[in-house]
């Protein structure tokens, strides 16, 4: 028909309607040569037109909207212009009497300025299309009203004023309830949904979640699954049900978000501009099932998903900055997992991307407040001062041409308050002080969009307080602190931020009230227990304890300073020793047998509080805090609730004192260590008593800790002692022996004094104190001929608990016995161990029923494999202990290489009944964490976890002959008259002074002084 038709206005009304009839076609299918084909017949149209043809309006629309398609599958600016010029064209011309014409050709401006704005972040085009929309929405036209609720929401994203959401809102329901066509009424209720969703966050309206969802619902459903519509309004309906996950921690939920998530991606085509952010939507998701639920695959997937959205994003897109900055906060995540360089270089990747997202974001990128925050907060936390530094410059930078209306703005400044805390800390001056008290007291008031901000800046305000105390004695400061502090307690915020307030006010009030002190510390410990065994993943466990350093020490020293002996001895039961479990697993049995309803609610709790994150590296939402506030707060309900039956007052709690002093198999010592006062409790004879240690000082222990891991780190003797210049070797021998002796005089000797003469004593140390031998400790100095020091292991038999519970578990049945003997001298890249093979044999002729696996034969899965069927378990070969992270703690199996050997989570669950020997003839495998003291997190105490009653390890590095000397004498010692792991204690405590005075007799000069290193590594746990 148009071939046939001459030029005039019949022709270019035929012209736009084909126009319009290819462009429906292109959006249906997607095709690109069919809007361009629209696009050349809307311009037939409008080119062949008079200038005063009535309906030019209408062909300038069209051109308008089909130049508008273009732009949003290429987003290039200049077919946005183009767009733009048809709008504006046809807005002169349009009759004022066709309100429908001028309020679809406002609204299309509008967008088309909407989108300007989103590449430009230039308001004025924003404001520009708001005013638009304005006239004929206030008309009542339903498109215009549409319109100008999507443009309120954008503004209000910018400002957070409540009354343009509401605005917003109300705009959205009017367009919902007076169009009469279905397609805006769909897209009204899309909108609608979406602005619901944002006052759900914002304004803390929990009912429109659930008004969003239905109503995203519902325009789901009512588009066609073959509608190119359909994926976009799935998509805002997933980030509805993304949010509400969010607040219920549901997992079947989150599971549905990234299934509909990746629907959504599997629809879009590529090439289609909307790829990189649905890209996006589906990384959100897989790091949320990464940092809620530790599934660590998640993470990878979510950095695939981001790095090809960045592929596919031009240099100088807009949201290239958004794609980095998330992927940033992947490698963020990913740091945290890590230890040692691995970390390190997890770290600096994630702050060169966060620089990069910087570095790509134009002056006027509306979020760029929240990239500065990003970054700032990554350099926060690596290791170096130096890199620490330039968080605070690079807050300051930003914050010198931002004002308080620019997204980010009170983020930055908190986060320059931290960083402020940072260096304070380490360098007390009064000027920067000033500026961030100031700083932190005007955010800790202000009413600022970020809910997060006033709580963060009233506990910075409170260290603020405490360091002008401390360094410059303001006593109204101190004041000032803990009333400030007790305000915030039952605020909204993570489980650190709340286990740390705690701590700080206990911290506050030591001096003043010593009961408050107690109180506090109580709460902050019961906090940490609670937290710890909901973090799924054990990286986010260690780390999250790491940060709690001494946390229960400081506890019960609060305690006994309070005049609380026993429930310092419970505050140190229940708040180490975390890692390897509890005593309180069969609690839940009892409580289910006998009070099911209560059992099933506390349950519930528990998965719920569970499901939600815990550390403050991943940012939580206000909403996400509330609902754990809430939760929380319901839980200590019921935890009351049980606790008040009979028979469960201690639910949850651990072993009581009273328990532990009716129950202990003899004599036993916990020495504790605080900032604040040092002491030992000797539980023996059913009583408890307290033995001061005031030589035992914080600061002399991490001397004394760090001089003897010195020694310890740089063992050698012989040829290689030789080497060294006699005054060096002289320096060492006397401050061995110094350490040595003043360990004998802080700790052993009032201890044994006021212990009196006992046989076997059980020491259980705290802190730093786990790094130092106390069984060697003793009178030192330079010897001659058979003399020896005088050393606790001339007066008692030690062993070690890493908790006092250990020994309240049932003991193994002793007529079971079955040894597995494993002995590795050949471990392929490292030193040949010429003794090892022996070793084993010796210890594999103790009992009748012995399995013997040698070198080759000892791979990971066949010693896993053999674990649980024996109770006697010796191990002569390498150990190695990573002082970073527990799989660091591991047994080297012959493929080590290949299979990273048997790890501390390895050996953890390899049984599942009780066992009763393991003599790990392995360096290292006794020396544990130096940022986790407390929590026994080497192979020794993996196998006391795993159910071994008794455990003999090395405490560092061994020598291989004396170590084949020692397991020798002590098998010889154990089996006369027959075998028996009862008396492994006695056994251990025989070959040790066996081998210390072979030592004497056979060494000389140097290498006699230093022999404590030799037979002093070897060391009993359990019973």
């Amino acid at each position: 028909m148009l071939a046939g038709t001459a030029p005039g206005l019949f022709r270019n009304h035929l012209h736009n309607q084909l126009s319009r009839a290819l462009r429906d076609l292109a959006e249906a299918t997607s095709d690109r040569a069919r809007l361009e084909e629209a696009i050349i017949e809307a311009r037939a149209a409008v080119d062949g037109d008079p200038a005063d043809d009535p309906w030019r309006y209408v062909y300038l629309n069209n051109l308008a909207q089909a130049l508008g398609d273009r732009f949003d599958r290429t987003s290039k600016l200049n077919h946005l212009a183009e767009s733009e010029q048809a709008y504006r064209e046809a807005l002169k011309v349009a009759p004022e009497e066709d309100l429908h014409g001028l309020a679809t050709i406002r609204s299309g401006l509008a967008t088309i300025l909407t989108h300007r704005y989103d590449r430009t972040g230039d308001r004025r085009d924003l404001l520009y299309a708001i005013e638009l929309c304005r006239p004929t929405a206030a008309m009542g036209e339903p498109r215009s009203l549409h319109e100008l609720a999507s443009l309120l929401s954008t503004w209000f994203d910018l400002d957070a004023d409540p009354a343009v959401l509401r605005e917003a809102i109300a705009a959205a329901e009017r367009a919902v309830q007076t169009t009469d066509q279905p397609g805006l009424q769909v897209m009204a209720l899309t909108t609608l949904g979406e602005l619901r969703t944002k006052a759900a966050i914002n304004l803390e309206q929990p009912d429109a979640l659930a008004r969003a969802e239905a109503e995203l619902a519902e325009a789901v459903r009512r588009t066609p699954r073959d509608s190119t519509q359909y994926a976009s309004r799935l998509t805002t309906l997933t980030n509805t049900r993304h949010e509400l996950f969010r607040r219920s921690g549901d997992r079947g939920l989150l599971d549905e978000v990234t299934a509909w998530f990746t629907e959504v991606l599997d629809r879009t085509p590529p090439g289609d501009v909307n790829l990189p952010g649905r890209r996006v939507n589906l990384a959100l998701a897989l790091l949320d099932q990464f940092r809620y639920f530790g599934v660590t695959s998640a993470l990878d997937t979510a950095s695939g998903h981001l790095h090809r959205a960045l592929g596919s994003v031009p240099p100088h897109d807009p949201f290239r900055p958004i794609l980095l900055s998330i992927l940033g906060s992947v490698y963020l995540d990913t740091a945290n997992g890590l230890a040692g360089d691995e970390e390190r270089a997890c770290l600096d990747m994630a702050i060169a991307t966060l620089r990069e997202a910087l570095s790509v974001a134009s002056d006027r990128f509306s979020s760029r407040g929240l990239l500065v925050n990003n970054l700032a907060a990554a350099l926060r936390s690596h290791p170096e001062q130096s890199v620490q530094a330039e968080a605070e410059r690079c807050c300051r930078a930003w914050l010198a041409t931002a004002g308080r209306a620019d997204a980010g703005y009170d983020l930055v400044r908190s986060t320059l308050v931290a960083s402020l805390l940072d260096r304070l800390r380490a360098e007390p001056d009064r000027a920067s002080l000033d500026e961030a008290e100031r700083l932190a007291r005007g955010l800790a008031t202000a009413h600022v969009r970020d809910h997060r901000v006033p709580v963060m800046n009233r506990l910075a305000l409170v260290r603020l307080l405490k360091i002008r105390a401390e360094h410059f004695d303001v006593s109204a400061a101190r004041t000032e602190a803990v009333v400030l502090l007790r305000s915030v307690l039952d605020a909204p915020m993570t489980p650190d931020e709340r286990i740390r307030a705690h701590a700080m006010l206990g911290e506050l009030l030591a001096d003043d009230d010593r009961h408050g002190s107690c109180q506090a510390y109580c709460t902050a410990v019961e906090l940490l227990v609670r937290m710890v065994p909901r973090t799924r993943r054990h990286t986010d466990r260690e780390h999250g304890l790491s940060r709690f350093f001494a946390l229960a020490s400081d506890a019960a020293a609060a305690a006994l300073s309070a005049g609380q002996p026993h429930l310092a001895v419970e505050l140190l039961e229940r708040g180490r020793g975390i890692l390897l479990g509890s005593a309180d697993t069969g609690d839940l049995d009892r409580l289910n047998a006998a009070h099911p309803h209560l059992a099933r609610r506390f349950g519930d709790l528990d998965a719920r509080i569970a499901g939600l994150r815990t550390s403050t590296d991943s940012p939580v939402t206000h909403t996400e805090l509330l609902l754990r506030r809430r939760l929380e707060a319901e839980e200590s309900e019921v935890l009351a609730d049980i606790r008040a039956r009979p028979g469960f007052e201690r639910f949850q709690a651990g072993p009581s004192c009273a328990e532990l002093l009716a129950r202990l198999p003899g004599p036993a010592v916990v020495v504790n260590a605080s900032r604040y006062r040092a002491d030992a409790l000797v539980l023996a004879d059913g009583k408890l008593s307290v033995v001061p240690l005031p030589r035992l000082r914080h600061d002399h222990l991490m001397d004394q800790a760090t001089r003897f891991l010195q020694h310890r780190d740089r063992f050698i003797l012989g040829h290689e002692l030789a080497k060294i210049d006699e005054a060096t070797v002289d320096l060492r021998v006397r401050s061995l022996h110094n350490t040595l002796s003043w360990l004998w005089e802080s700790v052993a000797d009032p201890v044994l004094a006021a212990l009196g003469p006992r046989r076997r004593v059980w020491w259980c140390p705290t802190g730093l104190v786990t790094v130092l031998p106390i069984h060697a400790a003793g009178r030192y100095r330079k010897t001659t001929g058979d003399e020896l020091a005088e050393t606790v292991l001339d007066q008692v038999v030690p062993s070690y608990v890493p908790t006092l519970r250990t020994l309240l578990t049932p003991e193994a049945e002793p007529a079971n016995r079955r040894m597995l003997a494993v002995g590795i001298g050949e471990t392929p890249g490292e030193a040949f161990l010429r003794a090892a093979t022996g070793e084993a044999r010796t210890a594999a002729a103790v009992l009748e029923s012995s399995t013997l696996v040698l070198d080759a034969e000892a791979t990971r899965a066949r010693l896993l494999a053999e674990l649980p069927h024996h109770t006697w378990f010796h191990f002569a070969g390498h150990g190695a202990q990573d002082t970073y992270r527990i799989e660091g703690a591991h047994l080297l199996s012959h493929d080590y290489a290949d299979t990273g050997g048997l790890t501390f989570t390895d050996l953890r669950a390899a049984r599942t009944d009780r066992a009763q020997l393991a003599y790990l003839s392995a360096c290292r495998s006794s020396s544990g964490r130096l940022t986790l003291p407390d929590e026994a997190v080497h192979v020794a105490g993996a196998m006391l976890a795993a159910g071994f009653d008794r455990v003999v390890a090395a405490n560092w590095k061994v020598n291989d002959d004396v170590a084949r000397t020692v397991a020798e004498h002590f098998y010889r010692f154990l089996g006369d008259p027959s075998p028996t792991a009862e008396r492994s204690a006695e056994a251990l405590h025989s070959a040790v002074q066996h081998t210390r005075k072979a030592l004497a007799a056979d060494l000389t000069g140097a290498d006699r002084d230093l022999a404590v290193l030799l037979w002093g590594a070897f060391v009993h746990f359990g019973r």
